[in-house]
């Protein structure tokens, strides 16, 4: 198994639209870029209240190393909560495009051969050099098990699927769903630091002709602060993927890549 860490440049709209609208005495709650509430991509134990939503737009750059690849993605994200089950949240987000790029120039004068160049696991038929399309749909449910409905403090659980509406043909996505499952816990301190962690997994299907392993997905966030309209937000998240099987790769001759993320 082989762990990566991945640098991302984010630059969010967050539209929040909270009813009855009591904003200036809670904690400053966005949906995450999936869609429940919580920051970037760490989400919250908090839940949004019985007959309460929000909604973000968001656009997302993400370079791997060794500065052969970047993923581009925007997407809406939306939350609400179901009045006849206090505590429940249930939340979807869609990628109207999506885009990844694979410079092999870069790869190649950095001296990397196939067998050393990362492929993919989220994208594997991403082998050309560009590829964008519509994305793939998210649809999930969160529900709080301990702590007060919508404070920062208390932990709760997390399912969600992955439905595969991208192209294949265009590289994007892998064509088969996913299921993923999830543990959040978090903190608020003096009212101005908020502090969340999730813990969780994903179970793929593979698509033809590729092994895809599952993942083993991690996150630590903090925000600064939790009751103003604005906030700071910094966030370390990974992934620990089983290795799936090589593939070859068009624009590098007879080479394979071993797949890890």
């Amino acid at each position: 198994m082989k762990s990566r860490f991945a640098a991302t440049l984010v630059i969010a709209t967050t539209l929040m639209v909270y009813a009855p609208v009591a904003y200036a005495q809670e904690t400053h709650m966005d949906p995450t870029s999936k869609g429940t509430t919580g920051m970037f991509s760490v989400p919250l134990a908090a839940v949004l209240g019985p007959g309460e939503f929000s909604v973000t737009m968001f656009y997302n750059t993400m370079m791997y190393q060794p500065g052969d690849t970047s993923i581009e993605n925007s997407g809406i994200g939306a939350s609400f909560a179901f009045a006849a089950a206090k505590g429940l949240e249930f939340y979807g987000m869609i990628e109207p495009r999506i885009g990844v790029h694979r410079n092999y120039t870069v790869q190649r004068s950095l001296g990397l051969t196939g067998a050393e160049a990362p492929r993919l696991d989220d994208h594997p038929y991403a082998l050309d050099r560009w590829g964008t399309g519509f994305g793939d749909v998210y649809i999930g449910a969160k529900y709080k098990v301990a702590g007060d409905l919508e404070a920062y403090d208390g932990m709760a659980i997390l399912a969600e699927v992955k439905l595969p509406t991208s192209s294949t043909d265009d590289g994007i996505g892998t064509g088969k769903v996913d299921f993923s499952v999830g543990f959040a816990a978090s903190a608020e301190a003096a009212e101005m630091v908020g502090i969340s962690s999730y813990l969780g997994g994903t179970f793929r299907s593979s698509p033809d002709q590729y092994d895809l392993g599952n993942k083993f997905e991690y996150g630590v966030g903090v925000q600064v602060p939790t009751r103003f309209w604005i906030s700071g937000i910094a966030e370390i998240t990974g992934a620990i993927v089983q290795d799936p099987g090589p593939v070859a790769t068009p624009l590098l001759g007879a080479g394979v890549v071993a797949g890890y993320d």
